[in-house]
């Protein structure tokens, strides 16, 4: 939630735009958004348990309506503070101009970015990834530039070449890799994917700076907000909220593939079963993606978007925009 007002965090004096009563009313906000999840998952970011063939909780018409009204506090405190224009016309945007009409934080943001030149730095490889969801309509695709095509889950891959588990390591984080390549996760990734016109615009005047990282976070949030809403209009109750499966685990060898669109990029899990037990099971997590350890002829992600910077502070904000995970990575 609004990740905006911790990013410009007062750590980076030469580049604060807020002060501390919009951070804190930010992290109020960010409450709400517990509270809604809490009705079905108990707790955030993960749920207490998993529960195979379906999900931990048989929610009533009482929690859908309780999960609306915490999702319409966060809308309206998105709107006022944050977009400075309803959710409605703001996902009508096709240009970064539109942006400076409004009086949202959202606007002030980019005034302050564009006047420190972050909308000229931060750049990386300009090539982007999402794993998508298990489900035919988000589908795995990846992008270099503008051009989207789909991508194929086979060439997903990972590399220790420089993490603490070989020699000469020198981080604990592995890299995530396609087709041997470093591509970047998370919303920018997702954004630019599914052609939203507001941050192609921006791809187009600024590539993959700070500013068009930023900025694509921040125009999720209203995508998420107007999605939510309407999975939560039509969930069927009448469903049941579990249907457990009917098979001897013993019998079971395979080897099963999940992946999702975490918050900061495409997670992955990959299990292989032998007659009921756990032989292996791999882990990439989305911080992984852009957080790997590259070298001097080929920098990770992150890495690519912090050479050629003159000082630290430049430096600490082009790390943040990546939004990474540090426990996420040393899982």
């Amino acid at each position: 939630m609004p990740e905006i007002f911790h990013l410009n965090g007062e750590d980076e004096q030469s580049i604060k735009a807020f002060e501390g009563k919009e951070w804190i009313k930010a992290q109020k906000i960010c409450n709400e958004v517990l509270k809604a999840m809490a009705i079905f998952t108990g707790q955030w970011p993960h749920g207490s348990f998993c529960m195979v063939g379906g999900v931990t909780c048989d929610p009533t018409k009482g929690d859908v309506f309780e999960a609306l009204r915490y999702l319409d506090i966060v809308t309206k405190f998105c709107e006022e503070e944050i977009f400075g224009e309803t959710i409605e016309n703001f996902l009508k945007f096709d240009t970064s101009i539109q942006i400076m009409g409004t009086k949202g934080t959202l606007q002030k943001t980019v005034e302050v970015l564009v006047s420190e030149k972050f909308d000229q730095i931060g750049k990386s490889y300009d090539r982007f990834i999402t794993l998508g969801n298990n489900n035919q309509k988000h589908s795995a695709k990846k992008s270099q530039g503008t051009s989207v095509m789909n991508a194929n889950l086979k060439f997903v891959s990972e590399s220790l070449a420089h993490s603490f588990f070989v020699e000469n390591g020198y981080t604990y984080s592995k890299s995530a890799m396609y087709k041997n390549r470093y591509m970047e996760s998370g919303p920018i990734a997702r954004m630019m994917i599914a052609k939203d016109p507001l941050i192609r615009d921006l791809h187009r005047r600024n590539k993959d700076s700070v500013l068009t990282r930023v900025v694509a976070k921040i125009a999720e949030i209203a995508h998420l907000l107007q999605d939510s809403k309407k999975l939560l209009q039509n969930i069927d109750l009448n469903e049941p909220s579990c249907n457990f499966p009917q098979v001897n685990t013993k019998e079971i060898s395979a080897i099963g593939i999940g992946r999702c669109e975490a918050a900061r990029g495409s997670l992955w899990h990959r299990v292989e079963i032998q007659n009921g037990l756990i032989k292996h099971y791999d882990i990439i997590t989305p911080t992984v993606w852009n957080l790997g350890n590259g070298d001097k002829n080929e920098p990770s992600v992150a890495q690519k978007a912090l050479i050629g910077l003159d000082t630290v502070d430049k430096a600490n904000f082009v790390f943040k925009a990546f939004d990474v995970c540090a426990v996420c990575t040393t899982q």
